[in-house]
């Protein structure tokens, strides 16, 4: 079921466009746990901030203490 969300829903990962089905928000923040609209097993997590600190995520990544980052999206501040 898709959540309505005003959100932007594919991300680029590769140069392939995934698409994803937002599911639920997660503690009425600008997090979202969603699904990939062609594989509803694969969950991704999904984290809109005005500053996010790519680098430092896939240290931790590395690290064990964080998913892998798929993809990093710029928007335009509205």
């Amino acid at each position: 079921m898709q959540v309505k969300f005003p959100f932007y829903t594919p991300y680029t990962d590769g140069g392939a466009s995934h698409a994803f089905v937002y599911e639920e928000q997660v503690d009425q923040k600008k997090a979202f746990i969603a699904h990939l609209q062609d594989n509803p097993e694969d969950k991704i997590f999904v984290k809109f901030s005005y500053c996010y600190g790519e680098n430092a995520h896939r240290v931790a990544h590395g690290y064990g203490f964080a998913l892998k980052l798929r993809a990093v999206e710029h928007f335009a501040d509205s």
